[in-house]
């Protein structure tokens, strides 16, 4: 799971906004370790800067600057799936005690790709296989020596969701999810 927030401050002078942001950020950091995340699981980004300009009564901007708003992204990446999600919902309570953050989405992988990907092929291979057989004996045939294989596409699914793209497709808005693969197989007939 991985989580982005963005933690900001503003101020009149460029000290004033670091001073609060820097004061956000320790809270944010804390607020994420008292979440269940060790510190090699947080990475705070560099700061981002931006000056606000004041405004003239005809509402031109001047040169003269108003403020400055700082930001710092802070992500967190972590197996611990299920804390990753409360976080993202949690955060912002922060909010209430004048900590400026904002709250991305939490973005969900699957760590082992591989592994699963060539269980789901043999799985797939072996159910193709049956269907083969199924369609040969309904005709009074036998299935004979594989022709040619290939892989179709894989797809990464929210759970119990069905895609009828026919491209790659790999969500990471849920925790739980459905994999899919295609295979296509030619057997010879036999008689």
């Amino acid at each position: 799971g991985k989580w982005t927030g963005l933690v900001s401050a503003r101020g009149a002078t460029l000290p004033e906004a670091y001073g609060k942001l820097n004061a956000n950020l320790q809270r944010l950091q804390q607020f994420i370790v008292a979440s269940g995340f060790a510190p090699e699981e947080i990475t705070v980004e560099s700061v981002q800067t931006e000056m606000l300009y004041a405004r003239d009564l005809k509402g031109n901007a001047s040169n003269r600057i108003e403020s400055y708003v700082l930001g710092q992204e802070v992500v967190v990446q972590s197996g611990k799936v299920k804390q990753v999600k409360s976080l993202a919902e949690k955060v912002t309570d922060l909010i209430k005690d004048g900590v400026e953050v904002r709250s991305a989405a939490p973005m969900f992988t699957v760590s082992s790709t591989d592994v699963a990907k060539n269980n789901l092929l043999a799985e797939a291979t072996r159910n193709a296989l049956e269907r083969a057989e199924t369609l040969a004996n309904g005709s009074g045939s036998k299935v004979g020596a594989l022709q040619s294989a290939s892989q179709g596409v894989i797809q990464i699914l929210p759970r119990g969701s069905i895609s009828n793209n026919d491209g790659s497709d790999y969500s990471t808005t849920t925790i739980d999810k459905t994999m899919r693969a295609v295979v296509s197989l030619e057997y010879a007939v036999e008689r």
